[in-house]
């Protein structure tokens, strides 16, 4: 009980500082909770009895090095298994206040009524934050409209396409920061209602487009990655390090890769995608492929014929593309309709305007 009521208590805080939450922390609290004195007990025998019995000392120690250590894996395990992080997005603050109220009512509130009407507010709470009420950044496209909304990720990329129908990822990485994955994008798409992400685009193998892959495909859901097929032989060609890591990460989740060439066409529902592959670089020491997709929607107008992106500025400029959003664009929505030009929201502290 004690495991379940700092569970439920700790999750708002949690939520809002992370935008994410454990599904199993509470029931593995429970299970191991005898690991956890065992190794506290062993501890402190180990250093009483080193000195008076060397041999009762060295098993204290072995069984508290044991138990810490099956604590270690089964923290991993809750961090790697299905379901283990559901990521909400961060909400606002008057979510937190009153989610934590509720929950600390529903626990120690000493009249019944009052105990279920915690437990309603709480559920209630937590699933308007799941399909997007509460969230204070979801939005949803309209029929016919494309959001194009790059998210500031430093030095690199991370570009997320979507219609009514379908959600598309073009690169998750960034060279500046081995954390971003967790700490920015994944927290990021969450907050703008990404559940599954139907197709993840990768541009090319260099850290800045790969780096935060792990951390995306542990969030959501993948129905498949995309790359070119330098880009495919690149990967496999490695034989260890980051981008053999990502390549495994991938097959381990039996997800379908897909190569592509220059001018071929995705069919995603109402929206297409075709592959621009400019030739490899010949000033390169090493050819991680290069893939810029154009988009076209079934609803457009010929006014708005179609849309290029481009997780790679080097590459767009490269093959003389104008891209969008440019390559020094950050925290930028993009929104193309059959009606309208382009036009652009850019991310204040209030949201998208």
């Amino acid at each position: 009980i004690a495991a379940l009521v700092a569970w439920t208590v700790s999750t708002p805080i949690a939520v809002w500082h992370a935008g994410s939450m454990n599904g199993w922390a509470a029931p593995l609290s429970v299970i191991t909770m005898p690991a956890a004195a065992i190794t506290t007990i062993a501890g402190v025998g180990a250093i009483v009895t080193m000195d008076l019995a060397p041999p009762v000392g060295q098993l204290c120690g072995a069984v508290a090095t044991t138990c810490a250590a099956t604590l270690g894996a089964t923290a991993t395990m809750a961090a790697s298994a299905p379901g283990g992080t559901w990521c909400t997005g961060r909400p606002e603050v008057w979510w937190t206040v009153v989610a934590l109220s509720a929950c600390v009512s529903a626990w120690i509130a000493t009249h019944q009524i009052s105990r279920i009407l915690g437990w309603f507010l709480t559920i209630s709470l937590i699933v308007g934050l799941w399909i997007g009420p509460f969230r204070p950044f979801a939005q949803s496209p309209s029929q016919g409209e494309v959001f194009i909304e790059s998210i500031a990720v430093g030095n690199g990329a991370c570009h997320l396409i979507r219609t009514n129908t379908t959600t598309v990822l073009i690169d998750a990485g960034t060279s500046g920061d081995s954390s971003a994955g967790s700490r920015k994008m994944v927290p990021a798409l969450a907050a703008l209602g990404v559940r599954r992400i139907d197709r993840l685009i990768i541009s090319s193998r260099s850290l800045a487009e790969v780096s935060g892959v792990p951390e995306v495909l542990l969030a959501f859901e993948v129905g498949a990655v995309v790359m070119d097929t330098r880009c495919l032989a690149a990967f496999r060609g490695s034989r260890d390090g980051f981008p053999t890591d990502v390549l495994h990460d991938i097959s381990k989740r039996n997800i379908p890769i897909f190569s592509v060439v220059d001018k071929q066409v995705i069919d995603l529902g109402n929206m297409s995608m075709k592959a621009i592959v400019p030739p490899p670089n010949p000033t390169a020491r090493h050819d991680n492929g290069g893939l810029i997709v154009e988009i076209r929607h079934r609803d457009w107008m010929s006014m708005v014929n179609s849309v290029r992106v481009c997780g790679d500025p080097k590459l767009a400029k490269r093959a003389q593309l104008i891209t969008t959003p440019l390559p020094n664009d950050c925290a930028v929505r993009t929104i193309a309709d059959g009606l309208h030009q382009l036009h652009v929201q850019l991310w204040t502290i209030r949201g998208w305007k």
